[in-house]
């Protein structure tokens, strides 16, 4: 019974290590300069449908447009 314990701990341990490797990797690719969070917009067409108690579709619109996507609809909606 230990035995099973200990591993299923050990599992644990590995899983948020995973995690935490995989969040940390990603927020360093996002805070690159133009890096992958600017590129993924380029040359795209966005449709941007804000939450009225969200963040609103003109916010989304400036960020799409910064990054080089083309708006083609935006829209603050409540959803409820």
């Amino acid at each position: 019974m230990k035995k099973i314990f200990k591993k299923q701990k050990q599992e644990n341990r590995n899983e948020r290590q995973e995690k935490i490797l995989i969040s940390s990797l990603v927020s360093r690719l996002l805070s690159l300069e133009g890096g992958i969070a600017m590129a993924f917009f380029a040359g795209k067409k966005v449709i941007a449908l804000g939450d009225r108690d969200g963040i609103p579709g003109p916010a989304i619109e400036e960020v799409v447009k910064a990054s080089g996507g083309e708006i083609v609809f935006s829209a603050t909606e409540c959803f409820v």
